[in-house]
């Protein structure tokens, strides 16, 4: 009877042991070795009870860092993918369900039934394959059109053990990058277009007048008349294009002071009312409100909107047309409308009137003197501004610009 009872002495330590390391096993470290005065195995339980509150230590910090990356990689403008041997996606993030227009659904399934390109799909079986990193440029045409810069990167399993062969996708999409890329390359082939047009004209005259035309007085005194045009041309050109490079870099300081919106468009009046009388156009102003309008803004800037948008009124309205400037006094903005009765603008035209360089009419605007940059400058002052433009037009049946500038009225 005494040795029984000794020996169950002895087991009970063991087999409460033995069930902490069963627990510890599985991740459970709830259970704490209770010391029963046997030293050898009080020292098992002690050693036993540090290893749970190290694991446990650990286990918390393994927690932390995987909870860290999966909000780095949620994060990410960048979209991922992860590939396992089987073929199968076992992580995406939310940038790669937006960028491809999948969703959490992919998760285990076969990647080759998820996505649509196949040269991506080409790819990530090449990187199995031949156990190499790839970069390409990828253009996608379903649901929409993009361009894609996807890495490819096989993970190496420095075993050779082909069941844990991972491929990591990341995809980035530079649809905007490559699109701005395209808008800069025809930027300087127009601007280049542009500049030459008057610097040709410039030199055939010129060359014509140092051959012999200078000795006819009448001849002479055109061709000067069509130089003198041609460089002032030239001139306002070059000031549209380094205007319009400061408002897209941001170099352009806004200086709000109070401005009385009825002064500034006056102004604008007075500046302009010649080039209007030289075709009988009747220029008038309209206040909505009928009381001063004052407002914080950018004076040189509010100048060169409201200039842009009349002379672009007067040049594309015909002789005897109307150009109407209405001023309201709105809750936050103020509110300024530019109205024609000229030749309007199609439809098919009206999204790409901001373009740089983007006539409708090219005859018309070569005639007129417009350099093409008159509304681009525009629609990014407005922008820079804080405001907003819109545009109404019908052909034939003239045109209206209207510009919300916000108050900026300090509470």
């Amino acid at each position: 009877m005494l040795l029984f009872l000794y020996f169950r002495r002895l087991s009970l330590p063991i087999q409460t042991i033995n069930r902490q390391l069963d627990k510890l096993a599985v991740g459970d470290y709830s259970d704490e070795y209770t010391p029963m005065r046997l030293n050898e195995f009080d020292m098992i339980g002690e050693n036993v009870n540090a290893l749970s509150d190290n694991l446990q230590q650990q286990n918390f910090q393994i927690q932390m860092q995987d909870e860290r990356l999966s909000l780095m990689v949620d994060s990410m403008i960048l979209g991922v993918l992860l590939i396992e041997s089987d073929r199968r996606i076992t992580l995406a993030n939310p940038a790669v369900y937006h960028i491809l227009s999948i969703d959490e659904s992919v998760i285990s399934k076969t990647f080759t039934s998820v996505l649509t390109s196949f040269r991506l799909i080409q790819m990530i079986e090449k990187s199995f394959k031949d156990r190499v990193p790839l970069n390409e440029e990828i253009y996608l045409y379903h649901p929409k059109e993009m361009v894609l810069d996807v890495n490819v990167i096989f993970v190496d399993d420095h075993d050779n053990d082909e069941m844990n062969e991972q491929v990591i996708v990341l995809i980035y999409d530079i649809t905007d990058i490559r699109r701005l890329e395209k808008i800069r390359t025809d930027f300087i082939a127009n601007a280049s277009h542009e500049l030459k047009t008057p610097v040709t004209a410039l030199q055939g005259f010129s060359e014509t007048l140092l051959e012999g035309a200078i000795d006819d007085k009448d001849t002479a005194i055109e061709f000067v008349k069509i130089m003198n045009k041609e460089s002032k041309r030239l001139n306002q050109l070059i000031a549209d294009i380094l205007d319009l490079a400061k408002i897209e870099q941001d170099q352009v300081g806004h200086h709000l002071e109070p401005i009385d919106l009825q002064m500034a468009v006056d102004e604008v009046v007075q500046q302009v009312q010649m080039e209007a009388d030289k075709k009988g156009i009747h220029l008038s102003t309209v206040n909505a409100v009928g009381s001063e309008i004052i407002f914080n803004s950018e004076k040189g800037l509010l100048n060169q909107i409201i200039t842009n948008l009349v002379n672009n009124a007067i040049n594309y309205t015909d002789e005897k047309g109307n150009v109407t400037i209405v001023i309201d006094d709105l809750e936050n903005n103020v509110q300024i409308q530019v109205i024609d009765t000229g030749i309007g603008i199609p439809e098919d035209d009206l999204p790409r009137i901001f373009e740089r360089f983007y006539r409708v009419s090219k005859s018309r605007s070569t005639s007129s003197g417009g350099t093409g940059l008159g509304l681009s400058i525009v629609r990014n002052i407005v922008q820079s501004l804080g405001g907003r433009i819109d545009v109404m037009s019908q052909l034939n049946e003239g045109s209206e610009f209207r510009v919300l500038l916000p108050k900026n009225t300090e509470e």
